[in-house]
């Protein structure tokens, strides 16, 4: 069976990505509805598991983490707690230890493990953030860069779940438990965020210069993330009115 929904998903995804002149418009729209009935797949988490370790189309990668992303955020509240973990543990492991995978598809895989990230925080006050947060600090120590930037990409994706912007995904939370859950965000590990970055920009300094493009690229992705640190819009009277906007905004813009 899972070979079966593999196969027709690359078969859809070629046709997708196929030169218009090449396909007639009701070949894209049938190609198109497997990718969407594949999105509502219940419990689809094996069925990830093996596409994600079979395919080689980046494409089905990618709409293959967004199946995941759904189910997750739909099913969330019948999950139990072991197999959230496993999942998420999976996933920062098929990054580490697949170097080639496309850009775009290593952000929606690490848009997926920040959301689990951030709803589980609901419940653990940021527990099992802490720890990832230890893995991405011995990633961007470890001296290698692809290691480095990935750290960097993961710090990204989960300050970008906890900040109120277009750019959040809605993760099923009433608007008062994301604000609560920003706020135990910004209390106990942004500012570890804000340390890391200054003790690995200051460990870079010590090499001796000119810094080589590996170097440069890793502190441009270390600045970024300071920069968005020392720009966050933290919770407070002054601004929950421009943030509740935000959302707004968001939920217009979602629902055309």
């Amino acid at each position: 069976m899972e070979q079966q929904i593999l196969q027709e998903l690359e078969s859809a995804a070629k046709i997708i990505l196929a030169p218009p002149s090449m396909i007639s418009n009701q070949q894209r729209t049938e190609a198109e509805t497997i990718f969407m009935n594949f999105r509502r797949t219940k419990c689809p988490y094996q069925i990830c598991k093996y596409i994600f370790e079979n395919s080689s189309i980046d494409y089905v990668i990618f709409e293959t983490s967004n199946t995941l992303k759904e189910a997750i955020i739909r099913e969330w509240n019948y999950m139990e707690i072991e197999d959230i973990n496993s999942i998420r543990n999976y996933l920062l492991q098929h990054i580490l230890n697949n170097p080639n995978i496309a850009v775009f598809v290593r952000e929606k895989i690490l848009q997926v493990i920040a959301i689990m990230v951030k709803r589980g925080s609901v419940t653990d006050l940021g527990a099992e953030r802490s720890k990832l947060l230890g893995q991405v600090e011995q990633l961007i120590m470890s001296g290698e860069l692809r290691k480095q930037i990935l750290g960097c990409c993961i710090i990204c994706a989960l300050m970008q779940e906890y900040a109120s912007t277009i750019k959040s995904a809605d993760v099923g939370l009433p608007w008062e438990i994301h604000l609560n859950a920003k706020k135990e965000f910004e209390i106990t590990d942004l500012k570890k965020i804000f340390q890391l970055c200054v003790t690995s920009l200051n460990e870079i300094s010590r090499i001796n210069g000119p810094f080589s493009d590996n170097a440069l690229m890793l502190i441009k992705s270390l600045l970024q993330i300071a920069e968005g640190t020392l720009m966050w819009s933290f919770i407070s009277a002054a601004n929950i009115l421009l943030l509740f906007l935000e959302y707004l905004i968001y939920i217009f813009i979602k629902s055309r």
